[in-house]
């Protein structure tokens, strides 16, 4: 019981300002519609700011053929589709990161689709030109979902995951040049599924949705994993998260597939979907000395109480994250469906303070914190939601 109050203490002081700047909103925040999309959003990716002012999103699925799509917000506000995807022809369900072609336009990636049906990477140029620049192909890396990133370190190589091949195959870390050249740089965990750049020690942390080390029997499994990458080393799993219950600090059983944040002080916050006290999920700090804690197990029957689905992190380190269907109460303690979720910060406690009910649309995916405001999309548009915070 000593061992887990001090590590939950740890966890707390790893926020550092965290804990100064969690306080009450002096007024209610200000949401402001950017843009409507030009296609509904089913499952969205992380957004990408360009330096002239243009954002780029992807739905996963959706768009002409059910396959998922991109789609860019200009400068002056005006929206298009810049692609459809398409199993037969451009790719299928675009997943993760995009990033800056250094020639200009955007890269990223489809899950499946492509030549081989087993995923692609492509471009598309500042004109809107689309080009498939590599297909996944038979005996090497497949099925891409983290999308694509900029390496930390010299000369700042254009990165992706994959699986490798294989019925019991493991993640890799594969290069992939503007030429359509790819090499594979570092053995993963399987499935990974969501990547953070720490840029100052220049390492790669990420979360798996398989992997780790779980034993049943003679045989060996794994319920997913928070992995290390260190350049020219094999990766570390220096989380492997267990399936079983009872432990408030390895019970998780199944790595949520969001994008987890990472303060300041490189504590990485991430949440899971299952697991936990009650088998509902559980919101996880791991701090720099790779110390994990449980600072809240979701329970469906507690106010402001779900999984969280997408998170961003300010300046303050002040983490805020968008919450599944839950409910809260008013002043009077009168109960308040929030069908469509909510944004909240969250407290060094785990506790959700609520920010913003999403039951009139608002940015409940692709959250991401930019020049002070909140920015993420619905299905409809792209959002800018202004805290008025008496720390801003």
């Amino acid at each position: 019981m000593k061992l887990q109050t001090n590590r939950l203490k740890d966890a707390i002081l790893a926020y550092g300002s965290f804990l100064v700047c969690f306080s009450a909103l002096a007024k209610a925040p200000e949401l402001i519609k950017i843009a409507d999309l030009p296609s509904p959003v089913t499952i969205a990716g992380p957004l990408l700011f360009m330096p002239k002012g243009e954002i780029y999103g992807t739905s996963i699925t959706g768009g002409k053929h059910q396959d998922g799509f991109v789609y860019v917000i200009r400068a002056d506000g005006t929206t298009a589709t810049l692609v459809d995807f398409d199993h037969k022809t451009c790719g299928a369900y675009p997943t993760g990161k995009l990033v800056e072609h250094p020639d200009g336009g955007i890269l990223g990636t489809t899950l499946d689709g492509g030549e081989w049906q087993l995923g692609t990477i492509y471009h598309i140029s500042e004109n809107g030109n689309f080009r498939t620049l590599y297909s996944f192909r038979l005996g090497g890396p497949e099925h891409p979902e983290t999308g694509l990133f900029i390496a930390p370190w010299e000369p700042n190589p254009i990165l992706g995951t994959a699986n490798d091949a294989g019925k019991f195959g493991f993640g890799v870390l594969f290069e992939i040049n503007i030429k359509g050249q790819m090499a594979r740089i570092a053995k993963l965990p399987r499935d990974p599924s969501a990547v953070v750049v720490e840029s100052e020690q220049k390492r790669i942390y990420g979360l798996s949705a398989h992997g780790g080390t779980l034993t049943v029997g003679n045989s060996h499994f794994g319920m997913g994993s928070v992995f290390r990458y260190i350049p020219g080393l094999d990766y570390d799993a220096i989380l492997p998260i267990r399936a079983r219950g009872g432990d408030s600090v390895t019970s998780f059983r199944h790595i949520y597939r969001q994008w987890p944040v990472m303060t300041s002080n490189k504590s990485l916050i991430f949440s899971t979907f299952q697991g936990g006290k009650w088998g509902e999920g559980e919101l996880v700090v791991l701090n720099a000395d790779k110390h994990a804690t449980t600072i809240r197990a979701f329970h469906l029957n507690e106010a402001l109480s779900a999984s969280i689905g997408s998170m961003a992190v300010d300046s303050d380190d002040v983490v805020y994250g968008v919450l599944d269907k839950t409910f809260t109460y008013d002043a009077n303690n009168r109960k308040i469906e929030l069908p469509f979720g909510a944004v909240c910060r969250i407290a060094p406690s785990g506790a959700p303070q609520l920010v913003y009910a999403l039951n009139n649309g608002g940015p409940g995916q692709a959250l991401q914190w930019r020049s002070n405001a909140l920015y993420g999309v619905d299905a409809k548009a792209l959002y800018r939601l202004v805290l008025n915070s008496p720390n801003k």
